[in-house]
């Protein structure tokens, strides 16, 4: 019991990273500019498009050929 009580008073170990390292993550700034992008780009197109049509949905067009 006194090892217990000894382990809740210890301060705790160094914590770690919360930050992922790998190949295919970029750096915050990069998914910031890309949202920026994106952000603007929407915003293009919500100003380039008439009020009064909804939007639409691309349509799937299956074809067959012999």
């Amino acid at each position: 019991m006194e090892d217990t009580l000894r382990l809740l008073d210890a301060p705790p170990p160094s914590e770690l990273s919360l930050t992922q390292s790998h190949a295919l993550i970029r750096a915050g700034d990069d998914y910031a500019d890309l949202f920026t992008l994106g952000a603007q780009q929407s915003a293009t197109l919500a100003t380039t498009q008439p009020s009064s049509q909804a939007p639409t949905r691309p349509q799937n067009q299956v074809g067959v050929s012999l």
